[in-house]
C-alpha cells in the first residue's frame, strides 16, 4: 500500500483530501501514482541486487487501500470547484456516448411520476446533474436516470483499476511493469459492494477489509477514542466479521482480508482462534492486522493501542498458536458451497446491493455469491478465468 503527494499547484486547485477521490478523474494525478508504481516496485534491494518486481518475496499488489468510489462517493467526496466540474463534465460526456441527443436521454429517463431530465439540463453544454441525491429513492428520481447515475460512478471506478491492473502486469516490453505476482483492484469499506465486487471479477484474486471492531475516533485508546462492539464473535455468528466476510467470496476467485481485528473487549482472545479455524473452514487467506511494535522487555500494563498486541496479554498469547492452527491445516475445510447469484442488472441496482445471504451461512459450507449473464452463466470480467478448469482456489493461485 503506497502513497504518493501531488505537486503543489494541483493541490492548491483542490479541497483538503480530495486528492484521493481526485485519481478517479484527474489524469495528470493518475500520472503521478503510475510513476511512484514504477519507482517502488523497481528499488533494488542493496543486499541481494534484486528489483522488488522480481523478488520472489513480493507475492500480493494491491493497487489501491481503501478506494471505493461506490461506495464513498455519495458521501461529498468533490467539493472544490476543479473537481466538482470536471466529475460533472464527464458524466455528460459518458451519457453522450451511451445516448445520440437530449432528446433520446429525455425519452429514456422519462417515467411517470418521477424526475427525469430537466428542462434546464442538457448535454451540449455539460449542464446535466450528478449527485448522490440522485439515487436516494425519497428523492423520486426515475429508475433509468438512477441507473445511469450509479453506473457512470461504478464505471470510473472500473476504468481506474483496470488501468492500473494492465500497467502493473503488462510485460515490460509492452510499456508496463511487467510484474508476475497476483494483483488486486483495492479494498472496500462496505457499502454498494456488489458492484464493486463485480469489478474486482476482472482481476487476479479479491481482497476485504472487515473488522469484527474498530476503534472509533482515532488508533490510539485516548479520551473520547470508543470501542463499539463489546460483546463475543462466538455469540454472534450472524452478524460478526467473519458473517460479513461470508457473503463477500466471489466463488471461484480466491479471497483474502487483508486486514481484520476485534478492537478491545473481555472476549478479545478469542478473535485468533477463531478465525484461524473459519478461514480454514472456508478457505480463504488472511492477514490479521496486528502490531508487533515493542519488545518484550518494554511492554507497558497498559492497553493502549488496539493493533499493538503485545500489550494484550490474551491476544498476543494465542497469535502463534492461532497461525500454526491455520498454516498447518487442522481445520478441516467445508465440502459444500451456498452461493448467491446476481444479473447484471441486480448488480447495477443502485438502491438495493445487499447481498441476500443469510450471514450464518458460513458455519455450514463455503458461502460466497458470483455474477451470470441472463442465460444463467457464470461472467468473470477476466475472461482468462474458467472456474471449470480448476479444482480449488489454491490451484488458481498456482
Amino acid at each position: 500500500q503506497l502513497f504518493f503527494i501531488p505537486s503543489r499547484p494541483m493541490l492548491d486547485q483542490i479541497a483538503e483530501g480530495e486528492a484521493k477521490w481526485g485519481l478517479f478523474l484527474d489524469e495528470r494525478l493518475q500520472n503521478v501514482y503510475m510513476d511512484m508504481w514504477q519507482k517502488t516496485l523497481n528499488i533494488v534491494n542493496p543486499y541481494t541486487g534484486t528489483k522488488l518486481i522480481e523478488d520472489p518475496v513480493l507475492a500480493i499488489v494491491e493497487i489501491f487501500n481503501e478506494m471505493d468510489l461506490i461506495g464513498q462517493w455519495t458521501s461529498n467526496v468533490y467539493t472544490s470547484d476543479t473537481y466538482s466540474k470536471m466529475f460533472q463534465e464527464q458524466f455528460n460526456n459518458w451519457l453522450a456516448e451511451k445516448y445520440s441527443d437530449d432528446e433520446e436521454l429525455f425519452a429514456a429517463w422519462a417515467e411517470e411520476g418521477k424526475k427525469g431530465l430537466a428542462t434546464n439540463e442538457s448535454m451540449l453544454d455539460n449542464s446535466v446533474k450528478i449527485s448522490a441525491a440522485i439515487i436516494e429513492l425519497d428523492n423520486n428520481y426515475s429508475s433509468v436516470r438512477m441507473r445511469d447515475t450509479f453506473e457512470f460512478v461504478c464505471s470510473l471506478e472500473q476504468n481506474l483499476y483496470d488501468k492500473f491492473y494492465q500497467y502493473i502486469k503488462t510485460p515490460i516490453e509492452d510499456g508496463g511493469l511487467g510484474c508476475k505476482s497476483i494483483v488486486a483492484g483495492g479494498t472496500q469499506m462496505g457499502v454498494r459492494e456488489r458492484a464493486d465486487l463485480f469489478i474486482n471479477t476482472g482481476y487476479d484474486f479479491v481482497a476485504r477489509h472487515k473488522y469484527e471492531s474498530h476503534p472509533q475516533g482515532a488508533h490510539y485508546l485516548t479520551g473520547g477514542v470508543a470501542t463499539p462492539s463489546s460483546g463475543a464473535m462466538a455469540g454472534n455468528h450472524e452478524d460478526s466479521a467473519l458473517a460479513r466476510e461470508g457473503a463477500r467470496r466471489i466463488a471461484g476467485l480466491p479471497f483474502i482480508v487483508t486486514e481484520t481485528m476485534e478492537c478491545v473487549n473481555v472476549h478479545s482472545a478469542e478473535f485468533n482462534l477463531l478465525t484461524a479455524a473459519i478461514y480454514s473452514y472456508q478457505g480463504w487467506s488472511v492477514e490479521s492486522f496486528q502490531f508487533f511494535g515493542s519488545s518484550l522487555d518494554t511492554r507497558s500494563s497498559i492497553i493502549y493501542n488496539p493493533i499493538q498486541v503485545m500489550d494484550r496479554p490474551s491476544v498476543f498469547s494465542t497469535t502463534f498458536s492461532s497461525a500454526l492452527l491455520y498454516m498447518r491445516n487442522e481445520i478441516t475445510g467445508a465440502s459444500e458451497g451456498y452461493y448467491r447469484a446476481f444479473t447484471i442488472d441486480e448488480t447495477y441496482d443502485a438502491v438495493d446491493q445487499t447481498f441476500g445471504l443469510p450471514y450464518g451461512s458460513y458455519v455450514v459450507g463455503k458461502t460466497g455469491i458470483y455474477f451470470v449473464d441472463e442465460e444463467g452463466n457464470v461472467i468473470f470480467r477476466n475472461e482468462s478465468i474458467d472456474i471449470d478448469e480448476f479444482e480449488s482456489d489454491e490451484s488458481i493461485i498456482e
